[in-house]
């Protein structure tokens, strides 16, 4: 991938979304670092854990919903239109899932510890889901799906998550999502790729401490509608 590419795109970007709704949280997460992204889930976390005591409307639900790799790249949570507003959002995530998405920095989340969870045949590793919304419009949803191991255990965990990422992306090459690697990342490794003129990003990195804990984030990224013609340049295509 040449570097202005994505320079060039994360310029389109804030054009098509508008200078007014465009925030940091905004910043594609295709174009975000590591430590960005550490840092963005830590504040979900937090918020998570300060709302640990779940009012009635947030029913938990107990069953994960079973999804394809085409109900991540073309639905919200797996199971909502991408043509909806935030508040539609909201409502349809509690009328089909029976839980309400908490609300940080202008995007609708949803956590495995708050009762919301995903089966992609058979595989269930924790997830956070999200949306972002400029002006009650969606920009894009993501879902970080999360394998943590301890030292003695990051060889099953190391299989565990090569098991998912190798079955979701042999699936999206097998429904026509061409992917393009960024060999410049520093990530496990970075692909993107359009379906149904969708921008698919595909990202896999690593935390480690020092005390040989750590756990794997696999970042799945959709901007409805955002293909450009740059992104054949930015996949490598």
């Amino acid at each position: 991938m040449l570097p202005v590419a994505r320079i060039f795109r994360s310029i389109l970007v804030t054009a098509a979304v508008g200078l007014s709704a465009m925030t940091v949280s905004a910043v594609s997460f295709s174009d975000m670092s590591n430590e960005e992204i550490s840092a963005l889930l830590a504040d979900v976390s937090a918020t998570a854990a300060a709302k640990a005591t779940v009012a009635p409307e947030h029913t938990v639900r107990e069953i994960p919903v079973e999804v394809t790799a085409e109900d991540l790249v073309t639905k919200v949570y797996g199971v909502i239109d991408p043509s909806v507003s935030k508040h539609e959002c909201s409502d349809q995530a509690f009328r089909i899932l029976r839980l309400r998405p908490e609300e940080d920095n202008a995007a609708l989340w949803l956590e495995t510890s708050g009762g919301y969870g995903i089966s992609y045949y058979g595989m269930q590793p924790e997830v956070s889901a999200m949306a972002r919304f400029g002006n009650e419009t969606l920009i894009d949803f993501c879902f970080f799906f999360m394998f943590s191991y301890q030292e003695d255990s990051k060889v099953e965990c190391t299989r565990r998550q090569a098991d998912f990422c190798g079955s979701l992306l042999q699936e999206m090459h097998d429904i026509g999502i061409p992917m393009g690697r960024d060999s410049l990342s520093d990530d496990l490794f970075d692909v993107s790729g359009s379906y149904k003129g969708n921008f698919v990003n595909v990202r896999l990195m690593e935390e480690q401490t020092a005390d040989s804990t750590g756990r794997y984030i696999l970042i799945l990224s959709v901007e409805p509608e955002g293909f450009m013609p740059v992104d054949d340049i930015y996949a490598g295509l």
